[in-house]
């Protein structure tokens, strides 16, 4: 019996309806009449106790979040899953980098890819969820995968992590979630802050931050050095498995206020890595070295009109350059030379109308322009994208709010999109608060996934776009290069923009004095999800890769987090999650009895629904946990922490493109890490160490090097 492969509806061939039919529409209908609705509600007196209606006017308020909607608001009032890390955490964990900071966080999973350490949430992969600074996206990514590390945290004010798609916020790469790294506006005295931090691993980290300003504005500089010797997990190959780099970044933040309605802001970023690295092929070793040099800048103006109406006009420009070059170590002959260029421009206005103590209205517009080109594209390619939209929100008491959000994109090379989103949040009891969501999420394809062409020289597999696969493979072929085919050409295809339906329930509850527990329930249909697949193997034995639409895929799961406040400066978070994930063509097939298996002793065999393990890279179970312990009379404080992945599907070793195998599957693992800091007057000494337990996975888990100490200080004055 042949082993029978996923049908080909898997990979999007079926016709079928886009998910949000029936839902946009509807949330269209909201949005144009809610305002209208709104006004029937009487305009009354803010008092004290209206803390949903202050909210809303909220401009300096310490829990004040402003990435879930387009309108400060506070932390406590968002109604999606939504988590704040100030600078005081940060600095408590010892975390210096992005990665790190995440990876302690309930219900997001930092997984090492291609381009290094991505975030994956709600089971999404890196590609999904949207990194921006102050409000602009960062731009630069290998393999899908904007790289954590190239992030430090040690001078941001707060972080910012929203979970679920804001695609009718901030466009498609937020389909899973946003984070937001957010510094602090500048102004006051003079001050400034100098750190250093070094490995065991021979990392070193050394920061400097300086500002100055008045009342009528202030500049902040940050400046920042991250370097790595490099180390090697087999030396006496003389690879390394993690190349020695040096990264430089400086940061730039002014404003100017020239009068008490007007703020003009500039916040510009530079950033350069050099990269050596060697790795071995056959018995021969290769040097590889790499530059990557990132750049923006954003100036905005912001103006009140009157109390009730403030504009923003704003523009962004930023470029990612990446070159590399590789050659025999013995004779100097190169190997391969390869370089990447992506320039992203944006220009945007917007408005926001308060026109009632309960109601603000946000909406706006722009347009986006985009060029990627490099010796991996066949050509240089561009798109632009006009795009509007608008965000409402309603408090019709202090215990209740609607926030109604759409969003227009037209892409130059896909068909125009509407993105609608409804968030309720109600505060029945004073120990406890509901919300729930749902919403559409849209990503187009991006020129990676569509015109891309790479060969790997050192381990020998190719990746192709999906416009530039048939092409790719027939002319493979027809110089001798192909063994067999896992897919028919005529099944391989230009790529759809993919679309989703999500939807959110989640509450947050006082269990006593102290003790608060936060459960966020989680739902995504999406279709046309885009994924990478083998579809031939080549006479060198490594495979041909290329993109598909996945027709109909799911995840969903439930989120929950712990937080015990003990009145002796003991703090204790602990966080789990639990996902489900699944190709429902797949369900299909399995239903039918039509997929089957090869066992180890090679005989074939009908899967059942135990034995798919669902989406590749996604852990069923997930959780952190920590502990804060601080002694203010001593200057002390302590964390430690830690992170739990179960087993996860990894590869496919049966044939049959499906994880149904114990054998496919990569183990879970467990990291604890711990922190000591005490305080000196301005200065602080800092103590700790990473990985305690020494776990390593070469091939899975490159990013780990084991057991690391490490050192630190800083000063402020």
């Amino acid at each position: 019996m042949d082993v029978c492969p996923v049908p080909l509806s898997r990979f999007g061939l079926d016709k079928h309806k886009p998910p949000g039919l029936v839902l946009r529409p509807l949330l269209l209908a909201l949005l144009l009449v809610g305002p209208v609705a709104a006004q029937t509600v009487p305009d009354t007196v803010r008092t004290a106790e209206d803390r949903a209606a202050d909210s809303l006017r909220a401009v300096a308020l310490d829990d004040v979040v402003v990435t879930a909607t387009r309108t400060a608001r506070a932390l406590e009032d968002v109604p999606v899953p939504t988590t704040v890390l100030t600078r005081d955490e940060i600095a408590a964990r010892g975390v210096r980098r992005l990665s790190d900071l995440l990876a302690d966080q309930a219900g997001l999973v930092v997984v090492d890819g291609l381009g290094g350490a991505g975030l994956q949430v709600q089971g999404f992969d890196p590609d999904y969820t949207l990194i921006l600074l102050d409000g602009e996206p960062v731009v630069g990514r290998t393999a899908g995968t904007l790289a954590l590390d190239r992030l430090g945290v040690t001078t941001v004010e707060r972080v910012e992590v929203v979970r679920g798609p804001l695609s009718a916020r901030y466009g498609s790469d937020a389909l899973a979630g946003v984070v937001n790294l957010v510094t602090r506006r500048p102004g006051g005295p003079p001050a400034g802050h100098v750190s250093a931090r070094a490995e065991s691993v021979g990392r070193t980290d050394l920061s400097a931050e300086a500002e100055a300003g008045t009342a009528q504005g202030g500049v902040r500089l940050a400046l920042n050095r991250y370097a790595a010797d490099g180390y090697s997990a087999r030396p006496e190959t003389g690879a390394l498995t993690i190349p020695a780099f040096s990264d430089y970044s400086a940061d730039l933040r002014a404003e100017v206020r020239p009068g008490a309605a007007t703020t003009l802001s500039l916040r510009g970023r530079v950033a350069h890595q050099t990269q050596d690295g060697a790795f071995l092929l056959g018995d021969a070793l290769y040097d590889e070295a790499s530059d990557r040099t990132d750049w923006s800048v954003a100036p905005s103006v912001r103006h009140r009109f009157s109390r009730r109406l403030t504009g923003e006009v704003s523009g962004y420009a930023a470029t990612f350059e990446n070159a590399s070059r590789s050659a025999a170590r013995d004779d100097g002959a190169l190997f391969d030379s390869t370089g990447f260029v992506h320039r992203y421009r944006k220009a945007e206005g917007g408005l926001t109308w308060l026109p009632a103590a309960r109601h603000s209205l946000y909406a706006g517009g722009g347009v986006i322009a985009e060029r990627v080109g490099g010796d991996r594209y066949a050509s240089a390619r561009t798109s632009s994208q006009p795009f509007g939209y608008a965000e409402y929100t309603w408090l019709p008491s202090p215990r209740f709010d609607v926030v109604l959000s759409g969003r227009f994109d037209a892409p130059s090379d896909f068909a125009a999109r509407f993105t609608p989103s409804l968030a309720l949040r109600a505060r029945p009891l004073e120990w406890l608060s509901v919300r729930g969501s749902v919403g559409n999420g849209y990503k187009a394809p991006d020129f990676r996934q569509r015109y891309l062409t790479f060969t790997n020289g050192g381990v020998g597999y190719t990746v192709y776009g999906a416009e530039e696969v048939v092409a790719g493979l027939t002319a493979l072929d027809a110089a001798g290069g192909i063994e067999r085919f896992l897919v028919p050409l005529s099944a391989l295809g230009p790529l759809r923009a993919e679309s989703s339906i999500a939807f959110g329930l989640g509450a947050e509850t006082r269990l006593m004095t102290g003790l608060t527990l936060r459960a966020d329930l989680f739902h995504n249909e999406v279709r046309d999800l885009i994924d990478t697949q083998p579809v031939a193997v080549k006479t060198n034995g490594q495979s041909v890769f290329t993109y598909f639409n996945l027709a109909r895929v799911y995840t969903r799961g439930v989120e929950a987090a712990l937080t015990w406040e003990a009145r002796a400066g003991l703090t204790v978070r602990a966080g789990y999650q639990y996902l489900d994930t699944a190709d429902r063509d797949v369900l299909d097939a399995i239903a039918a009895g039509t997929l089957f298996r090869r066992d180890a002793n090679g005989r074939d065999v009908r899967v059942t629904r135990g034995d798919y393990g669902g989406l590749l890279g996604r852990s069923r179970h997930a959780g952190t946990l920590s502990a804060d312990y601080r002694l203010p009379r001593f200057g002390l404080s302590t964390n430690a922490r830690a992170v739990w992945r179960s087993r996860y599907g990894y590869g496919d070793v049966n044939g049959n493109v499906v994880v149904d195998d114990d054998r496919e599957y990569a183990p879970g693992y467990v990291l604890l890490h711990a922190t000591v800091t005490k305080a000196l007057g301005r200065a602080d000494l800092q103590v700790g160490v990473r990985n305690l337990l020494g776990y390593t996975d070469l091939e899975r888990l490159p990013s780990e090097p084991g057991r690391v100490l490490f050192l630190g200080a800083g000063y402020r004055f």
